[in-house]
């Protein structure tokens, strides 16, 4: 829901499912006291296919809004309060049972109860395991890194630490997550990076993140590059991942219904899309390479993605020519916003004989398509046999990357 602060009161116009997230945005912007209006959901999203069978239901409300329009502002409506942002500090807490493992439930599902956990069993974040955490940082705990959507509750490394320990992260993958988080948390302000992200989170349609790693430290690590690397089963991609999506849950307070209106769900909600470049296997310079960083550098790309991807390529049974995996890929974008093209090494390898590197294949689906070169991004990833996979990116204002750096227990990332 999108609206200005003015000097009248505004009206909402939603349906009865949406008065949780009109609240809270208005309550967010300093209009807790906003006139709102709703409409029965069976009226408003069954009757709105043409104007005759949705104009009943209008002028059922339209002395309602009219009203609500220029009826004169109350004195509670004329002092709308300013908008306080309180620092709530971390809360030690208490949890004790009969047993060890009575007491991880009890941790457990006080945390969900409270918007504080993803679903999963969570790791609790004890003192002496958020310090066990940090000690895979030089970076002061106490650094703030930006805010984070959709509250926009200040991000520091220590806030990231007791996400990464929920997620069950190791110390040594905690340098990726602060640079993930840092990607994700930039200015956030109309026409800044960043600033699609709260689309992302809050907006009714799927929307995902793919957090892609490139440079020493993803070996280092073990994010998985290869065969599987969507799935589950590599510890660094589902927990670097997951550690994201807690920090927009405990800082960003994020809660399905509340403002993350995603009807259907996100798939990979938990663990987002979140994998290395393959870069072992791929003649091309590395991704982070083409975004302006050193080849020895580390680095970490968030993006927002469409829920669904289209893949191509014939996998362990078809067969396939790369120019027919190109035409395949041209025919699925179109002329406005962005895309990621992911393509599997044996593909890359194809084009690569046929002369085309990231930049030339870059501009090859541009002329095709007429989509701008700039906005479509081409990293290599998965396994052989494979497929290629293609996003739509939504806005590129929410394509960011960031270099990993202050690593303490790995030789890449320092």
């Amino acid at each position: 829901m999108e609206f200005e602060k003015r000097g009248v009161p505004g009206v909402y116009f939603v349906s009865s499912n949406f008065m949780d997230d009109a609240k809270s945005a208005a309550s967010d912007w300093g209009m807790p006291r906003i006139r709102m209006l709703s409409v029965p959901s069976d009226k408003w999203y069954t009757l709105r296919r043409n104007k005759d069978e949705i104009q009943p239901v209008a002028a059922e409300s339209i002395d309602t809004i009219i009203d609500a329009l220029t009826r004169p502002l109350t004195p509670e409506e004329i002092n709308q309060p300013e908008r306080v942002e309180v620092e709530v500090e971390p809360t030690d807490f208490t949890v004790t049972a009969d047993s060890y493992s009575s007491a991880i439930e009890k941790f457990n599902e006080y945390f969900l109860e409270n918007h504080m956990g993803d679903g999963l069993p969570l790791i609790p974040p004890t003192e002496e395991r958020v310090k066990w955490m940090l000690t895979g940082t030089s970076r002061s705990q106490d650094e703030v890194l930006g805010k984070c959507p959709l509250k926009l509750g200040a991000v520091t490394i220590e806030k990231i630490a007791i996400n990464a320990v929920m997620a069950g992260a190791k110390p040594e993958y905690l340098p990726v997550i602060i640079g993930a988080m840092e990607c994700f948390v930039g200015e956030n302000e109309q026409g800044k990076e960043g600033e699609f992200f709260f689309h992302t989170l809050g907006s009714s349609g799927a929307f995902n993140l793919v957090i892609i790693v490139n440079g020493p430290i993803a070996k280092e690590i073990n994010i998985n590059s290869g065969m599987g690397l969507f799935g589950h089963g590599w510890r660094a991609n589902n927990t670097i991942g997951r550690a994201v999506r807690l920090s927009t849950i405990n800082i960003g307070h994020c809660w399905p219904r509340v403002n993350d209106m995603a009807l259907t769900g996100r798939p990979s909600a938990h663990t987002w899309f979140t994998f290395a470049e393959n870069e072992e296997e791929s003649y091309w310079e590395p991704y982070h390479v083409s975004r302006g960083f050193q080849k020895e550098d580390s680095a970490v790309t968030v993006t927002k993605v469409n829920s669904i991807y289209s893949t191509y390529g014939g996998g362990a049974v078809g067969l396939w020519k790369a120019e027919s995996i190109l035409d395949q890929v041209a025919g699925r974008l179109g002329k406005f916003g962005g895309s990621y093209v992911v393509f599997n090494p044996e593909v890359h390898w194809e084009l690569n004989k046929l002369g085309f590197n990231r930049q030339s294949v870059r501009e090859w689906l541009s002329e095709k398509t007429g989509m701008s070169a700039e906005n479509i991004q081409v990293v290599v990833a998965g396994g052989v046999p494979g497929y290629t996979v293609v996003w739509g990116i939504m806005n590129m204002t929410a394509h960011v990357t960031k270099k990993v750096y202050g690593a303490t227990l790995t030789k890449a990332g320092r």
